[in-house]
């Protein structure tokens, strides 16, 4: 169940971003299911042989055990009339105990936490641009170890454990602005050696104010 929570937390996000993405899953019997979002609305479906409209109504049985999310790709040739985005996720959440409802306010709590646009020191660049690199969290960590030493593995941790899953460049932007926030008491220098860190290993993705007092 778990594998399914993660899945429609992801959808909910990538929708709230207004972001593009493949997602493709396996259900409990091994059957494939291909959704896209194009600018965080579903217009793809492909599940048990059906696609889109006749696709729809065999979601609400369905319990994801393993997914992956990809680059956009572009299946239908013209435009398909589906019901929005919010009713096919609903549908989504019938295996699980708790409402659409819970888990839209759940992803809304995480994107109005409490990290202001004037205290943001990092930004995505492009961020329709969705996938980051494979190893974008270790250099997190490890910028983060260097510029505080053993403490931390403890503020890692316990900032990564509010995401459900890194997967945009928002949501790593958003990861280091918290990061931010928890250190805030910390040396100043302590934070310029963390962000610098961060700007010349994930400056292509990420642009990095640092703070000059």
């Amino acid at each position: 169940m778990e594998n399914h929570l993660n899945f429609l937390k992801d959808i909910l996000r990538f929708a709230h971003n207004n972001t593009d993405a493949t997602f493709v899953a396996m259900d409990q019997d091994n059957t494939p299911l291909v959704m896209t979002l194009k600018t965080g609305v579903i217009n793809y479906i492909s599940y048990k042989h059906k696609k889109n409209q006749s696709a729809i109504f065999l979601l609400e049985n369905l319990r994801i055990t393993d997914y992956c999310i990809k680059n956009y790709l572009k299946f239908n040739s013209k435009p398909v009339d589906l019901p929005s985005t919010n009713e096919i996720i609903k549908l989504l959440t019938a295996q699980l105990p708790e409402s659409f409802e819970y888990y839209q306010g759940q992803l809304f709590s995480l994107n109005n936490s409490s990290i202001s646009e004037e205290t943001k020191l990092v930004s995505p660049i492009n961020p329709e641009l969705n996938l980051i690199p494979k190893n974008a969290l270790q250099i997190v960590s490890s910028s983060l170890h260097k510029s505080l030493g053993p403490i931390s593995k403890m503020i890692y941790e316990d900032v990564l454990s509010q995401f459900p899953s890194i997967l945009t460049r928002k949501d790593l932007a958003d990861l280091v602005n918290l990061i931010m926030e928890e250190i805030e008491d910390e040396e100043i220098e302590y934070q310029k050696e963390f962000l610098t860190s961060i700007s010349e290993k994930l400056g292509n993705i990420l642009t990095v104010v640092i703070p000059q007092s």
